[in-house]
This record gives structure tokens, sequence and C-alpha cells, in this order.
């Protein structure tokens, strides 16, 4: 169990990097093995996976690419809405802020370089 939770712990550092590809397959990763399972899903909450994922739907520095903002938002629309403890976790990261800036905007106001 320690081993997987560095595994998890090193994914979750992974969200933040700067490349898309990186952030979108950690955060694949991450709900695949997070997705079943109750306590796995604790132990992200607890490493700070939720915040990572919001962070990437509220990037400032826009290095956070419209494909790791729509997989971030599956990754949170799959492990939190079904579980009271990450859904309380993911509204104490204040997700409804950028939420409602990508719904009423769609994208960044700047473009995302390739």
């Amino acid at each position: 169990m320690i081993e997987e939770d560095d595994t998890k712990t090193t994914f979750i550092k992974l969200i933040g990097s700067k490349e898309e590809i990186v952030q979108v397959n950690s955060i694949d990763l991450l709900l695949g093995m997070c997705f079943k399972d109750e306590q796995k899903r604790e132990v992200f909450v607890r490493k700070g996976g939720i915040q990572e994922l919001v962070s990437v739907l509220s990037d400032p520095n826009l290095l956070s690419s419209s494909k790791s903002k729509e997989t971030a938002l599956r990754a949170i629309d799959n492990l939190c809405f079904r579980s009271p403890g990450c859904l309380n976790a993911l509204m104490s990261c204040k997700f409804l802020d950028p939420l409602m800036y990508l719904l009423s905007n769609g994208r960044s106001p700047f473009k995302n370089q390739p």
C-alpha cells in the first residue's frame, strides 16, 4: 500500500506538469487507480489530488490545454460526484469559480500556444 501511495503522489505531482501529454496521462492513470475504490479515492484526496485537478482548470498561466482541462473535468466528475468526502474536498478547493468561468467563456481569453 505504501508503494501505491507513493505512486499516486508522483502522478499527482505530474498533473502540474507543463506538458499536456504528461498532465493528461497522469490524470487518466490516477482515474483508473481510484475510480472503483473509495479508500484509494480518500488517499487521492489526502495527497492533494483534487486541488491539482482544480488547478488545471484555473491555471492562470495558461499552461493547461483544452484537452488537459477536459480530462481534469472528466476525472472530477468520475471521482468526486459519487463520494461525499471527495465532493466536500472539491468544494473546499473553490471548484465552482473556475467551472463557472469555463462555462461562461468556453476557453481562456488568451490563445493556448501549441
